[in-house]
């Protein structure tokens, strides 16, 4: 094995390989430096000061480092974006125009499907109600389009031989008053106009197989169009509602436990009974029904007798009492 010399440092040392000059990475960086110096090496410069500048939005002073900026946060950008975007509106004319081209598309390709477009899944509530219509033998078409319509609406379930549909509504559907949303009201009446029988089904009245059966086999031979109640409709409203409200009533105490602000947990004040009243009481009956009688707990009938010094029968005196009796 060689041994060589340290070109830094002198030290004998044998190399790990050919290539190896130092005996350390302190010496390679001491070595390192040499080179640069004598390259005439300049060391990167500081960073830049701040420069004083005033936004030309709203004009206040701000300090940056760099030389290219004209406004002092994110919201002066954005607000002076929209001052300088130039808005383009479609006229009426080219409205119309864009619309019967979007309409020609469709017919010609047929691609307006909310399962393509949306990236639609079937749901569970149409997956149960899917089901109970291949029990019943009940041959039909899932969203499905009719023929003569004019407009790209789609029924969930479709028996295009009795003009029978099926809609699975869910809550969005609605509004508060348990009504139809506007929108869907239309599609409604326009799919009813064109002959179609068109039964509006709440999503929660599909989570039983034997009650879907029930309102198939219902629909199916109903003349009107069937739609589920209002009741079954402002149910699900009323939970969302009493849920907002307990939240809204958890958030409102803890803002009172930051002010140290105590909930009051009667309506009205207790009226304490007097010294001699309560002795009476005492040792008439037991504390649980004093507690009863005063809408309090048994434990604070036990601290209004120690503040009046008043001594309560010994454990197990009232089973003694009625055993005796």
């Amino acid at each position: 094995m060689t041994i060589i010399k340290c070109l830094i440092c002198n030290l004998e040392f044998t190399p790990k390989n050919s290539n190896q000059k130092y005996c350390s990475t302190k010496c390679g960086y001491t070595a390192g430096n040499r080179q640069k110096k004598e390259k005439g090496y300049k060391p990167p410069p500081k960073k830049q000061k701040q420069i004083d500048k005033v936004c030309k939005k709203c004009g206040k002073q701000f300090a940056s480092k760099y030389s290219k900026t004209k406004y002092c946060s994110r919201d002066c950008v954005n607000n002076a974006a929209r001052e300088n975007k130039k808005t383009f509106q479609h006229t009426e004319e080219t409205k119309q125009i864009i619309r019967e081209a979007r309409i020609e598309y469709l017919f010609r390709t047929g691609k307006h499907r909310w399962s393509d477009s949306c990236g639609h899944k079937e749901s569970l509530p149409e997956k149960n109600f899917r089901l109970c219509l291949i029990d019943l033998q009940i041959s039909c078409f899932q969203y499905y389009r009719p023929s003569n319509s004019e407009r790209f609406f789609e029924m969930d379930f479709a028996i295009p031989e009795k003009q029978i549909a099926f809609e699975i509504n869910g809550q969005q559907h609605y509004q508060s008053n348990g009504l139809l949303a506007p929108y869907y009201q239309a599609r409604h009446d326009y799919l009813e106009n064109l002959g179609w029988v068109l039964h509006e089904i709440h999503y929660s009245e599909c989570f039983y197989p034997d009650k879907i059966k029930k309102l198939i086999i219902q629909c199916i031979g109903l003349d009107t169009s069937y739609q589920s109640s209002t009741e079954i409709i402002n149910h699900r409203l009323k939970r969302k509602q009493d849920k907002q409200d307990e939240e809204e009533q958890k958030h409102i105490a803890k803002e009172l436990k930051k002010q140290n602000i105590k909930l009051q947990t009667h309506k009205c004040a207790i009226l304490r009974p007097t010294k001699e009243e309560l002795h009476k009481l005492v040792w008439s009956k037991p504390t649980t029904h004093i507690a009863k009688q005063f809408d309090v707990s048994d434990k604070a009938i036990g601290k209004w007798c120690k503040a009046y010094g008043i001594d309560k029968p010994p454990r197990g005196y009232w089973t003694k009492k009625a055993y005796n009796s």
